[in-house]
Parts: C-alpha cells; sequence; structure tokens
C-alpha cells in the first residue's frame, strides 16, 4: 500500500535529501500538480498522473537521479499534452514493444496471408527469395531494417 504525503516543490536537492522507504510514498509537485514521485526501497521514480476520458492514468516517465526535476517536469508536459488530447501514453507504449517484436518472417507471413491471389507457387518464391536475400534479417525486427541497410544490401547484391 503506498502513502500520499503533503505536496511539495520539486528540487534536486529536496528530492535526493528523500530517504529512501520500506513501504512506496507517493509525493506531488507543486509546480506541476500532475508530477509525481514514487519513492520505494531501491528507488525514486517521477510519473505523470491524469485522468483522460474518466479513467485514472499513472505513466512512469523515469528515475531520478539519471532524470532531474527539470527534465521530469519537460517529459511530463509532453505526457500531459498527449493525455489532454485523448491518447494514453501506456497504450502508446505498448504498442511500440509489440511492434519492436514484428520481425520481417512475421511481415512476410502476413504479406502471403492478407493478398488474397497469391499462388502457392508465387508465395514459395517469395520465401526463397527473402530466405536467398535476407535469411539473417528474418528475425529481426523490422524497425531494425533502415533504408541504409537495405541500400548496403542492395550494393553487395549488385557486386555478385
Amino acid at each position: 500500500m503506498t502513502t500520499q504525503i503533503k505536496p511539495f516543490r520539486f528540487t534536486n536537492n529536496s528530492v535526493s535529501e528523500l530517504p529512501n522507504q520500506k513501504k512506496q510514498i507517493i509525493y506531488k509537485d507543486t509546480k506541476l500538480t500532475h508530477l509525481g514521485l514514487l519513492v520505494g526501497v531501491r528507488s525514486k521514480s517521477f510519473f505523470i498522473q491524469a485522468h483522460s476520458q474518466g479513467r485514472p492514468i499513472r505513466h512512469s516517465i523515469g528515475k531520478f537521479p539519471y532524470l532531474s526535476v527539470e527534465g521530469a517536469r519537460k517529459k511530463g508536459m509532453a505526457v500531459l499534452a498527449k493525455v489532454f488530447n485523448g491518447e494514453n501514453p501506456n497504450t502508446t507504449r505498448k504498442a511500440e514493444r509489440e511492434l519492436l517484436k514484428f520481425t520481417l518472417a512475421d511481415a512476410l507471413d502476413l504479406y502471403i496471408k492478407t493478398h488474397n491471389g497469391i499462388k502457392e507457387r508465387t508465395a514459395r518464391d517469395y520465401r526463397g527469395t527473402v530466405n536467398r536475400y535476407f535469411g539473417d534479417w528474418l528475425n529481426k525486427p523490422l524497425l531494425w531494417i533502415t533504408p541504409e541497410l537495405v541500400m548496403k544490401r542492395h550494393a553487395k547484391l549488385g557486386e555478385c
């Protein structure tokens, strides 16, 4: 169970002087009212807490001292702008994590499944071509494959 303490103005000195706690304690900033600090046994973490479409949202933005108080306020303002525009930053973060798992092999499979007119022979040719020229990329996240990497691979294949 977390305990909430009376709000005060966060500064780097005041936050660094807060002792780590056996039970989690939440502190709130008076300058940016949606900015909070969760102090636990091992760390101090900044978060933004707001309501969007009637639902509470708490979004972690970084740990102190790696993120300063001013840095937390700047990041917090950016997160709040998204929240107040109806976007849930936690949903966005989750979608980004899922996108990082989407590989070239997944993209090829999805392409073949969603393009209805592809015959079995054509699908086998596509798989063979991708395996032959990009086999080492099949398990790489699609976001890892940059235009520069594609241009280098294209140039390398053109040398043969």
